[in-house]
């Protein structure tokens, strides 16, 4: 049976994806898809929760679950702009103390983040989308959730705080899922990869720890940099994207995610003028640092340190 006949049968037959494309239903810019996309995925990897634990890795249990936690908390929707993503790549997590300081301080803890069409797993396939979690000890209550005759129960954790991101790529044939831990103002990462049932090559790790980076990241945006969020509120469901009033034979209502560095721009090419000297194309990776503040510099203001892009 060709693989476009089985999806349509499948859908057909599926329970979370027409309650996904009712309930959350999202319009999204261009640059990153249909929505009807990643509402696949999202459905592919709910469906299997039927299956039960022991027909699924824990890899995929997790990533259901957080899937799961997402959807039930009706947690928010964010655009990453192609611009802020590259510059997060390129970007180091190096200060602890930084990181640490986000236990207190982190705005929310679940959301989905929408990547453009461009960002790819070592192996090609496109990612849609990642659901990320901010898991504190602490407070349990925001790691559960319950709604359309389902629970989810707290799943204890190692550390103080698990940041988690997972997806579902290739019609849920791909599961990602990775994690690190906060326990103490360090960063705790399990070294053993394959946390699933695949093999990982070297590619695969240093994909993994760009994950692991960019996760940590956007939190750190979130409480560090709110301004790169526009304005448009993510609980607005009556106007188009980027216009004021309905489109015209407006008959559902739909939802309309938040930009993340929609007019973000890395100042080194933002200021470039040509010098007429020829240089190798190249970039001095970003990091995270905290600087003295405040009243008699007692207090720690975190900045990040963007990377400067050289002969472009």
């Amino acid at each position: 049976m060709k693989e476009s006949k089985m999806l349509k049968q499948w859908a057909s037959q599926s329970k979370w994806l027409p309650i996904i494309l009712k309930d959350r239903n999202y319009n999204l810019p261009k640059e990153f898809g249909k929505w009807s996309a990643i509402a696949t995925e999202l459905a592919l990897c709910m469906d299997v929760d039927d299956l039960g634990k022991t027909r699924l890795d824990a890899a995929s249990q997790l990533t259901t679950n957080r899937t799961f936690l997402w959807f039930l908390s009706d947690s928010p929707v964010y655009c990453l702009s192609s611009n802020l993503l590259k510059d997060l790549l390129e970007t180091d997590v190096n200060k602890l103390s930084a990181i640490a300081g986000l236990v207190d301080t982190v705005p929310l803890h679940t959301l989905m983040l929408v990547f453009p069409s461009w960002f790819k797993t070592p192996d090609g396939y496109p990612i849609k989308y990642a659901i990320l979690h901010w898991g504190d000890k602490a407070k349990p209550e925001q790691s559960i959730a319950s709604g359309y005759g389902k629970t989810l129960e707290y799943l204890p954790q190692e550390y103080q705080v698990n940041i988690h991101i997972c997806f579902c790529c290739n019609l849920g044939d791909v599961v990602w899922f990775s994690g690190t831990g906060l326990e103490d103002g360090q960063i705790k990462i399990n070294n053993d990869y394959a946390f699933g049932n695949a093999t990982i090559t070297e590619d695969e790790k240093t994909f993994i720890e760009q994950l692991r980076s960019l996760t940590i990241q956007i939190f750190m945006l979130l409480a560090y940099k709110p301004e790169l969020l526009d304005s448009t509120d993510v609980d607005d469901v009556t106007k188009d994207f980027g216009k004021k009033h309905p489109p015209k034979n407006f008959t559902s209502p739909k939802r309309y995610p938040r930009m993340l560095g929609k007019h973000y721009q890395n100042p080194s090419l933002k200021s470039h003028t040509p010098t007429g000297i020829k240089q190798r194309t190249h970039v001095r990776k970003g990091h995270w640092k905290e600087i003295p503040c405040g009243p008699g510099k007692q207090q720690r203001k975190k900045i990040w340190i963007q990377p400067y892009w050289v002969g472009l």
